[in-house]
């Protein structure tokens, strides 16, 4: 299907053709750093399964798709595809439960769902009101440090998943849940601690 076919607008056209490189580059990207961590633990990426097993589900992105028999952009904003049968991932914060999950297609929502559970405090309002010491509560029973440069990432300043996900019945089942044990941010603020 030619964008132009759905969109008149060269703007919007090279738009949409932008984002969908800048999805290919960043699913390369991600490729490349699963295989980079397999090979540090001695494995190859086709020892599990290779591309095929990778679990590629972006969020915060538009394109075009068929729906109720017309083309639309579908710009899935904090919400990722769940197609019928597709697999994707909705992620908890540092201290909570992630999911695996697999669409129902739903048409209702464009067979779509969550991209994780949402914020119930921006991040300023989490950087002046969560402590380090409630961070570090807050990731006990795993091994992830707590620090200041991360408050606004804390599990407190998240809505709760599993109440989220309570929601979505009729979007995705779960197929597996996974439990924080680490989590490693690179981020160039939290230099101090």
């Amino acid at each position: 299907m030619s964008l132009h076919n759905v969109l008149d607008d060269d703007v919007a056209h090279n738009y949409l053709q932008d984002m969908e490189w800048a999805t290919a580059f960043a699913l390369e990207s991600r490729y490349r750093m699963l295989a980079g961590m397999l090979a540090a633990l001695g494995m190859e990426p086709d020892e599990v399964g290779g591309r095929d097993a990778f679990i590629n589900i972006h969020h915060n992105f538009a394109r075009i798709e068929e729906h109720n028999g017309q083309s639309l952009v579908v710009h899935r904003k904090g919400a990722t595809s769940a197609r019928d049968g597709e697999i994707g991932i909705i992620p908890g914060s540092m201290g909570a439960p992630s999911y695996i999950v697999r669409g129902r297609g739903n048409p209702e929502s464009f067979m779509s769902c969550s991209h994780g559970a949402g914020r119930q405090m921006s991040r300023t309002k989490a950087r002046k009101s969560i402590t380090e010491e409630s961070l570090k509560l807050a990731l006990k029973g795993t091994h992830t440090r707590a620090s200041r440069g991360y408050l606004d990432e804390a599990p407190q300043a998240y809505k709760d998943v599993t109440k989220v996900l309570a929601q979505q019945e009729d979007l995705v089942d779960i197929i597996h849940t996974l439990r924080p044990l680490v989590t490693v941010k690179g981020d160039s603020k939290a230099k101090d601690d």
